[in-house]
């Protein structure tokens, strides 16, 4: 026995994995000592068991260890300890099942013997009690036992006795009791009274009838596996048929356990779900519903022809909408059934194929789940995330029923708008999770929606409205899965959507032609598709070539990420598709296929000239892929590069003749001229001189980037992304004149003068492009509150400043009847008719008004995002041209910009944008600019000590610091002693200014800076400091301390650096301190010069590292004489003796010099005393 009592202990781990292997390890180990007690038996063991078997002659018939195991399994069944019940009725249910000779009867007897309930038990111990002998019926019936010939009518019927006493007796123990008596069926098909059980079970368990959950889901489970007169036994439900129509709402009303008919038949509320549920569902919807497959019992054909075949059942829609979305989801409901209703929803919906599933997502889930997904205080969110996360395992594992779970939420009874109103990405994950196929049938289910008619039973005018919106949401959701990263974007799919965007922007279906190629041809929207809802396909088609223009060949993407390698691949390849062509030239070939099929209708008419510049840009195109072909050959990289961008150039105008013919017509000519000049074969040099009389031709890239800035002025993201792609191609071209352009843009004036400046007039509208991302992003919607917000600021300012304006005055008068000149000194009354006459032009005058505060505020708005997309273009710049010397020339306008930018609070998110610019990115190259003008470069350094002398901030201190070091590299780098003295000379003049100018906004971290980074430089500014730090010289005796502070940091961390210099500075230094030291006693230490306590601290700290630096460079009496201790001493009595002064770090720092000195330090004792 001593080899299986540890293993019990195991037995009652909480852990499951650890109580099956202690069973498994139990049973193997008695399963051996019973084989080995009877091969030691032999025949005598035979003639042992046809003996009545009881308790007292178990431990005859078995071995020791399996004997004292059955009893201790049973005593453990009754225990709490962690999950002694559990591991204990497992180990028994395992070794019941083994010895097939015991009896249940001789097991029922050590269960009652064992759990044994009397009157002097608490609560808690008759508990116990109650649920070890229901673990311990649960053993016999999963072994098997019952089936077992010994097994008599009155051992079940004890059984089914106790059971159904202990569900009357504790509510909580109703369930558990009758699922038991549920798992006795299947043993009861091959027991020889058979009929006096089930009468049995009828008349003890149904006996009051069939009026709770654990009732009806032993109903339903014999009704499955027996035929009985059940018309008969269930008189109170009609028809013999539980699930039959005509019973439902009784059904509903048990299910909900809110009966009225016997209340105290339920229990209280409790959060799983009833098990009967479970039994509905498997009627419903496993077509091969049979009796679970219990251990013991085999299948037979007797047992199989004894199943009754029910034909009476309601449909499931039917059971579904009385008894779960009109029971438990009813508005009426309390929170806690349609708590249960969640429950049943996602038991019901892996089972259910896709053909079924709309089924379940009936109005009033539907309504409940939304509701409870919308906000974190509903009370049922937690449990409506919780479905919504099923439903997305749900589509995850199974691709099929993708596209079904999507049409549901957002079909009739959800919302089209699903994600937006319950602020999830459900759908959007949905439709990630989709393959292929799924993607492909959902675009034709949104096409179908855009193409057929709303409720044609409604009035026209809501029709109208209704097939308006049923149009918008459709593009927006073929949009949506363009932008959805996380589906797996086809070809074939993608172009089927630029098709449809292509056809509704510019084309209209005049003839249906059921076999045409192009698909939209096959059907014509009814009715016809509305101007507004073209704009919709127009925006969309272009924002989508600008998404598009992002990616790169998809078949790349696929290889590499499956390497995770993706971010490998380079970004010239966006844009492109799998066979190398761009997106938009392949477009431009789908517009002029369009074109010429006959069944479809342009809706743009272009003029000549814009035919001609598109005939020579396709021409050029056309050349361009020769030529590019050519270049692979060859292997030109850098040559490839710069002709895809003129492709891409002259592919987006020739789509944009479609919507501006005339504007694009222009650029289209001028980029002819560009390309022309940009690959065209070098000229020699003239020799003959210019005259100014000589027109200078503007260099290419200088008419690429002008070209490019009127494509960035477009409100488009789509022109954006091609700017950026092609500026960064040409970048390297760039000249100081080309660089001009972007840069001027930059002090452009934030008002209506300032856009005519850089629009020429044109109409500026906030295009749906630039801010697409709103529909689908609510932190995009919070971002543009706080646009509106500064921009009702920056209108408020304007007004404020506002100037009287005659026009208006001019109006007022108009209004009033008064003339040019005339007086308006003498009153007149105005009658009804003349008021209401100036009321209606008073408004018109107002109103006018107010559209003129739009107008400023518009232009406002439309000036800054440019300013923002030009900085931009110069992080590109930076990036990709970090050693260009035209680097340098960024500095002065950034700084320029950042300091007018954060004097104007209506323009903080450019200031910020270009401060980040300049402190992230560009001061961080890693490269050091090329620097051939020197004194442009040092004149770049001068301005920006210009600006720190008058910075507003330490905040922009710090930026021209890093600026000024930024420049200093590019400088120093080019190692010519010119370069070194010049830097030395600008930081001395700011040094200067710093110490000897009160109005100096200066700060000491700006020379630190330098100190720190570039040693060398700072010992080249030693002696001006010493200088400076003379009482007679500094402006403020605070700069005078923070000038021996920059001294001390020299002398402390770099006096490798400036070794000789030091020590050939001494003198001065001794000097120095000896004179601050002197006017600190003097009369004269007052005003903004006082030296106080603590700073003559100060002054004294440094002294003292001075001597001890200098004390380690110099012999013993070289020290003394540099540093002429009489005049130190004297000095320092002077000190202690004055009161302003009495401070006892200033005695340590005097004792301190003088020791070093060797000098007497007595007097200072004294004084103390």
């Amino acid at each position: 026995m001593s080899t299986t009592l540890s293993l019990f202990w195991d037995l009652a781990a909480v852990d499951a994995k650890t109580r099956q292997a202690a069973v498994k390890k139990l049973i193997i180990s008695l399963v051996s000592f019973q084989q080995a007690f009877r091969d030691e038996k032999g025949s005598e063991y035979e003639a042992l068991l046809k003996e009545p078997i009881t308790e007292e002659r178990l431990d005859v018939l078995c071995a020791q260890d399996v004997s004292y195991s059955i009893k201790r399994l049973i005593r453990g069944l009754p225990s709490s300890r962690q999950g002694a019940r559990q591991g204990f009725a497992l180990a028994l249910t395992e070794l019941l099942s083994f010895l097939d000779f015991i009896p249940v009867k001789v097991i029922i007897d050590l269960i009652f013997k064992h759990s044994e309930i009397t009157g002097s038990m608490k609560g808690q111990e008759e508990r116990d009690m109650l649920f070890g002998r229901i673990f311990g019926f649960m053993a016999i019936i999963q072994s098997g036992m019952l089936s077992r010939d010994s097994t008599e009518l009155a051992d079940t019927q004890r059984l089914v006795e106790s059971l159904v006493e202990y569900s009357n007796a504790k509510s909580y123990l109703r369930e558990p009791c009758y699922q038991l008596i549920i798992a006795m069926l299947p043993h009861v098909q091959r027991l020889s009274f058979k009929d006096e059980l089930l009468n049995y079970i009828l008349s003890e368990a149904l006996k009051g009838g069939v009026k709770t959950p654990e009732e009806i889901d032993l109903a339903l489970s014999m009704q499955s596996q027996f035929s009985l007169d059940w018309p008969a036994l269930l008189p109170h439900w009609k028809h013999g048929e539980i699930l039959h129509s005509s019973n439902l709402h009784k059904l509903a009303l048990i299910l909900k356990e809110t009966s009225t008919e016997e209340p105290q038949l339920f229990s209280s509320w409790h959060p799983h779900l009833h098990s009967v549920w479970k039994r509905i569902l498997g009627l419903y919807l496993d077509a091969s519903l049979e009796a679970p497959v219990t251990p013991g019992v085999k299948k037979s054909k007797k047992s199989k022809a004894a199943v009754a075949p029910v034909t009476k059942r309601a449909p499931f829609p039917e059971f579904w909408k009385t008894v779960v979305d009109d029971g438990l989801f009813n508005a009426n409901s309390s929170h806690e059934r349609k708590y249960w209703g969640f429950l049943v929803f996602e038991e019901a919906l892996p089972r259910l194929p896709s053909s079924q599933m709309p089924l379940i997502f009936t109005s009033n889930f539907m309504r409940c789940f939304i509701n409870n997904l919308t906000s974190e205080d509903r009370f049922l969110n937690k449990s409506a995330k919780h479905t919504m996360n099923v439903i997305l395992e749900v589509a995850e594992n199974n691709k099929d029923v993708a596209l079904t779970l999507v049409m549901q939420l957002q079909g009739k009874n959800g919302n089209q708008q699903f994600d937006k109103f319950t602020k999830t990405k459900t759908v959007e994950t949905i439709l990630g999770s989709m393959d292929n196929e799924g993607v492909t049938s959902y675009i034709t289910y949104l096409k179908s929606v855009f193409n057929n008619d709303a409720d044609s039973s409604a009035a026209e005018d809501d029709r109208v409205k209704a097939i308006e919106a049923q149009r918008f949401w459709a593009v927006d959701q073929l949009f949506a899965l363009v932008r959805n990263t996380r589906i797996p974007r086809e070809e074939s799919w993608l172009l089927s959507i630029l098709q449809f965007f292509l056809v509704h922007s510019f084309f209209e279906v005049n003839k249906v032609n059921a076999k045409s190629a192009i698909q939209e041809a096959r059907v014509k929207p009814t009715p016809a598709v509305s101007e507004a809802t073209r704009e919709l396909c127009q925006k969309r088609f272009f924002s989508m070539l600008a998404e598009l223009s992002r990616i790169p060949p998809l078949s790349k993407v696929s290889e590499l990420s499956k390497e995770n390698n993706a971010s490998r691949i380079s970004k010239k390849l966006h844009g492109t598709m799998n066979d190398g062509d761009f997106w938009a030239f392949k477009v431009v070939e789908l517009l002029l296929k369009l074109e010429k099929d006959s069944n479809l209708e342009s809706l743009y008419e272009l003029s000549p000239e814009s035919l001609e510049a598109r005939k020579k840009a396709l021409d050029t195109v056309k050349k361009i892929k020769d030529q590019l072909r050519k270049l692979e050959a060859k292997g030109d990289k850098q040559a490839d590069s710069q002709y895809k961008a003129f492709e891409l150039l002259f592919l987006f105008p020739i789509l944009q003749l479609l919507v501006e013919p005339k504007e694009a017509t222009g650029v289209l000519e001028e980029l002819q001229d560009c390309y022309q000049r940009v690959f065209a074969p070098k000229k020699p040099k003239s020799k003959k001189k210019k005259t100014d009389e000589d027109e200078v031709e503007p260099e290419p890239i200088e008419v690429l980037v002008d070209i490019l800035l009127s494509f960035l002025a477009k409100p488009s993201v789509m022109l954006r992304n091609l700017t950026e792609q092609v500026f960064e191609t040409f970048c390297d071209r760039m000249t100081k004149t080309a660089l001009d352009l972007l840069l001027d843009i930059l002090e452009t004036k934030e008002d209506v003068s300032g856009q005519q400046e850089l629009f020429e007039d044109d109409e500026m509208e906030m295009d749906e492009d630039e801010d697409e991302d709103d529909e689908n992003d609510d932190e995009d919607e919070e971002e543009e509150e706080e646009e509106s917000e500064d921009d009702s600021d920056i209108e408020d300012a304007v007004d404020d400043n506002e100037e009287v304006d005659e026009e208006l005055r001019a109006k007022l008068a108009a209004a009033f009847g008064q003339k040019e000149g005339e007086s308006d000194d003498e009153d007149e009354l105005l009658g009804d008719e003349e008021m209401a006459d100036f009321d209606a032009k008073l408004a018109e005058i107002f109103k006018h008004k107010k559209m003129m505060k739009a107008e400023k505020r518009d232009a406002k708005q439309s000036v800054m995002h440019f300013k923002n997309k030009i900085l931009d273009l110069l992080e590109i710049f930076i990036k990709k041209q970090a050693q260009s010397e035209l680097i340098l020339d960024l500095v002065i306008p950034l700084l320029r910009f950042v300091r007018n930018s954060t004097a104007n609070t209506a323009n903080k998110q450019a200031g910020e944008k270009a401060t980040a610019l300049l402190k992230n990115k560009l001061v961080k190259v890693k490269e050091t600019p090329n620097v051939s003008d020197l004194a442009n470069a040092c004149g770049i350094l001068e301005e920006i000590h210009q600006f720190a002398r008058k910075a507003p901030n330490s905040t922009m201190m710090q930026l021209f610091s890093h600026c000024s070091l930024f420049v200093v590299r590019a400088i120093i780098a080019v190692e010519d002693q010119k370069s070194t003295e010049k830097v030395v000379e600008i930081y001395k003049a700011s040094l200067n200014d710093y110490m000897t100018k009160k109005s100096s906004n200066l700060q000491p971290a700006f020379f630190l800076d330098l100190l720190n980074r570039y040693p060398a430089l700072g010992w080249e500014l030693f002696e001006s400091l010493i200088e400076l730090t003379k009482p007679s010289v500094s402006a403020k005796g605070y700069r005078e301390a923070q000038a021996y502070n920059m001294l001390s940091t020299l002398i402390r961390s770099h006096i490798k650096d400036g070794e000789e210099l030091f020590i050939k500075s001494l003198p001065n230094v001794k000097s120095t301190i000896l004179s601050t030291l002197e006017f600190a006693v003097s009369e004269e230490n007052k005003g903004s010069k006082t030296l106080n306590t603590a700073r003559l601290k100060d002054i004294l700290k440094f002294t003292n590292l001075v001597q001890q630096t200098s004390s380690k460079k110099l012999k013993n009496d070289q020290f003394k004489k540099t540093w002429g201790p009489v005049a130190f001493e004297k000095v320092i009595k002077s000190l202690i003796a004055d009161k302003r002064f009495e401070s006892p770090a200033i005695r340590t720092f005097s004792q301190q010099i003088l020791v070093r000195l060797g000098r007497n330090v007595e007097f200072l004792k004294n004084s103390k005393n």
